[in-house]
């Protein structure tokens, strides 16, 4: 009778660790297997590029380079339109027109997304209204839609972006089903 290698207890003939002991030692090495200076990772496909990639978290699904591209916004400055008030205090004229519109005040949570993405354009049609969460949400996933046009469409592809993303914008507000406010439909308070 044959004795196991780590607790001693009887084995298989042929083995040198019992069967539990043996399940643990190889659970053990797959794990060691994805350990990268003692940090745990899987390979995943990059959604942007379609490389494969080591991620470390479970919810990474850009590839480093793509990440850091999708995190530059490609604004430099501010290109917003403000408006000088009576009491010396500027505000931003796309908030404006939507609290006179409203005939309310906008809250802090509330931000005035303009569609097109200029930032001069301030006509009803180009605007709405949504939270701040959602309208962060909405950024990534635009960022993340411009870098995949933009890879695989090199020639020309910042004008496509531009006609696509008024569509992209709405498609993504219907299909995520969060609130926002169009302004160029008829309201009533």
């Amino acid at each position: 009778m044959k004795l196991c290698f780590t607790c001693g207890k009887e084995r298989e003939l042929g083995r040198t660790r019992c069967r539990v002991c043996y399940l643990t030692y190889k659970s053990q090495l797959e794990r060691e297997k994805y350990l990268i200076k003692g940090q745990r990772f899987t390979i995943v496909t990059c959604k942007i590029c379609n490389k494969e990639f080591k991620a470390t978290r479970k919810t990474q699904i850009n590839c480093p380079t793509c990440y850091k591209e999708s995190m530059d916004t490609g604004y430099t400055d501010n290109k917003y339109v403000y408006l000088k008030c009576a009491n010396g205090k500027s505000v931003f004229e796309h908030r404006h027109i939507a609290e006179v519109y409203l005939n309310r005040k906008l809250t802090t949570q509330e931000t005035v997304h303009h569609i097109n993405m200029i930032e001069s354009d301030n006509a009803l049609e180009n605007l709405i209204i949504m939270d701040r969460r959602t309208h962060g949400r909405l950024h990534c996933f635009l960022r993340i839609q411009r870098l995949i046009l933009q890879k695989q469409v090199l020639e020309q592809w910042e004008l496509s972006w531009k006609n696509m993303i008024k569509p992209v914008t709405l498609a993504w507000l219907e299909t995520t089903n969060v609130r926002y406010l169009k302004l160029w439909e008829e309201y009533t308070p």
